[in-house]
């Protein structure tokens, strides 16, 4: 047990709406400079009533957060080798944790929906993700990969991890002009032949210093139901799109009186 790190396996609050999920693991991947993210957002970390892993890098360790295991692997870096060298480490180390599913979030994305949406689990074999496009780098003649980056959070099966990760322990699959986990994640589902898909429901856009990218963030919360989202670095932006989200679901409800709809937790911190 000590290898799987420090701190204790746990659920969140109790859901009328759904049972405990004993077969979803959810992992928050952050620095220690990120802790106070990581706290702002874990109750949405812990609604969705699974066990949670708080992974961060050996040489930025985030110690402590509630009663979570806190686990450590690789080295603080947010691009180059040592941040795709953490990644392969950390997904290695998600495989010692009895689950068959996996919800990684980075410390800066989150799902709004208590309930993780039914469609993800039934494609075992798909990498889920907010597939955003590429296009805006050049890229020189005979680029190998989609012109696509795979932001958090991601949802994916045992199997999937495996798949990738038969690509990842190669070492040399990763782009050098843009060596983000981002881009790496997409390099080595195209090698080992997973398949990928975007997010019915995720939502990737910057909500810190862009008011453009927060207006269209909460409009297609609070209009399209999106609940996978990311970029959500501060508190207030946080609980601004909870509240959307909440309100999101109460037009359903006023719309749909018949129609059993899961809400958000109204859980703070």
């Amino acid at each position: 047990m000590d290898s799987w790190g420090k701190g204790f396996f746990t659920f969140g609050i109790e859901q009328k709406e759904f049972v405990v999920n004993n077969s979803t693991l959810v992992s928050v991947h952050g620095y220690a400079g990120d802790a106070h993210q990581v706290r702002n957002a874990l109750p949405l970390y812990e609604h969705h009533n699974c066990s949670v892993v708080i992974f961060s890098p050996n040489d930025s360790r985030i110690e402590k957060m509630g009663p979570h295991i806190c686990r450590f692997e690789g080295k603080r870096a947010y691009i180059g080798w040592d941040s795709l060298e953490r990644q392969r480490l950390q997904m290695h180390a998600l495989l010692d944790y009895p689950f068959e599913w996996f919800l990684m979030n980075d410390s800066d994305s989150v799902c709004l929906s208590p309930k993780i949406p039914d469609y993800v689990f039934a494609e075992p074999e798909v990498l889920w993700s907010n597939e955003v496009s590429d296009m805006m780098h050049h890229r020189a003649a005979g680029y190998p990969w989609p012109r696509l980056a795979f932001q958090p959070p991601y949802v994916m099966s045992r199997r999937v991890i495996k798949r990738l990760l038969s690509a990842a322990d190669r070492k040399n699959i990763f782009d050098g002009q843009t060596p983000f986990i981002d881009w790496c994640l997409c390099a080595w589902a195209v090698a080992s032949g997973c398949p990928h898909n975007n997010f019915r429901d995720g939502a990737s856009y910057p909500t810190t210093n862009s008011p453009e990218g927060l207006a269209v963030m909460r409009r297609v919360v609070s209009t399209q139901g999106k609940v996978f989202v990311h970029s959500i670095k501060e508190k207030r932006v946080l609980n601004w799109l909870v509240h959307d989200h909440s309100s999101y679901i109460k037009q359903k409800r006023r719309l749909n009186p018949g129609q059993k709809i899961v809400s958000v937790s109204s859980r703070r911190r």
